[in-house]
């Protein structure tokens, strides 16, 4: 869908919640520019099936020499959907950070991530500087093989690129957010519930 087509959805929501009066409208450049954060904000909550997720072209990885290693993710990287190594009995889905109670048992050879129960890491590596920064996805862990069966994500994206069947959340999304900026959270909450409606509809 055009991401002007996409601009008036978003208008005609806000005004479902909040009528203007007659000749006032919610500007343009305003959606516009909240849009696509409005994309990221959906994605991260959306189920995963209903996002598009793409495989990711693995480059090659570094193995830590302890049956544990990582690889970088991509620059688009936005969610984990599934990944899995070749010897592990099933796909992580659900990642843990850095600042998780789990990441520390992760140093520890005997608490890691074993090939029936393994653990997938997403962090920041921030290299030799800041301006540096890449995520990486960290793995525990592997007996002896390091390839890789499977790695599935979300990417980040622009709202003409999204499947029409979830227009009319973004459009209830991006007019949540609209509402925050405008100091209105009563029409914020009003939008922001047709989001959360639209996601349990649609989570099997």
């Amino acid at each position: 869908m055009d991401r002007q087509t996409i601009i008036q959805k978003v208008q005609l929501r806000m005004d479902e919640i909040t009528p203007y009066d007659s000749g006032e409208i919610i500007n343009n450049s305003f959606i516009d520019e909240i849009l696509d954060d409005s994309v990221t904000t959906l994605l991260l909550k959306l189920p995963a099936y209903l996002c598009n997720p793409i495989s990711m072209e693995i480059v090659e990885g570094v193995d830590n020499s302890d049956g544990t290693g990582y690889i970088e993710l991509p620059d688009d990287f936005l969610r984990l959907v599934s990944f899995k190594m070749v010897e592990w009995s099933r796909a992580v889905t659900k990642p843990i950070s850095e600042d998780s109670p789990q990441y520390n048992l992760q140093k520890i050879s005997y608490l890691r991530g074993k090939p029936t129960k393994p653990v997938v890491v997403i962090r920041n590596d921030y290299g030799d500087s800041i301006q540096a920064i890449k995520k990486v996805l960290e793995y525990y862990s592997v007996v002896t093989d390091h390839d890789i069966e499977r790695a599935l994500y979300i990417k980040t994206d622009v709202a003409e690129n999204l499947p029409d069947n979830i227009i009319d959340a973004l459009a209830y999304q991006c007019a949540s957010d609209g509402f925050v900026i405008m100091e209105k959270p009563d029409q914020a909450k009003i939008a922001l519930a047709k989001v959360d409606e639209f996601i349990q509809l649609n989570t099997y």
